[in-house]
């Protein structure tokens, strides 16, 4: 009983201690160029097909919490100044 013990704790404390070194960032590093020139170079597109900006921060979007396309093919954005905290 005892040493079932003892494995179990050690196998779990092994695990924790991996799960730790092993830990990444969630979140990307910064690019260096972050254009909308850049930004759109950047992605890959299939023959036929093409990439449009229609909507960015210079136009006054900033901080957007919802987005719906309505019946006549507009895009509406929904904006607030400060950002929700979930």
């Amino acid at each position: 009983m005892r040493v079932e013990r003892f494995i179990t704790s050690a196998l779990l404390l092994s695990a924790s201690v991996l799960a730790q070194e092993n830990r990444g960032t969630s979140v990307a590093p910064p690019a260096g160029d972050d254009s909308v020139a850049a930004e759109l170079s950047s992605f890959e597109i299939a023959d036929g097909y093409e990439v449009s900006l229609f909507a960015s921060e210079e136009l006054g979007i900033a901080n957007p919490i919802a987005m719906r396309w309505g019946p006549r093919g507009r895009l509406w954005v929904l904006c607030t100044l400060a950002y929700p905290q979930l």
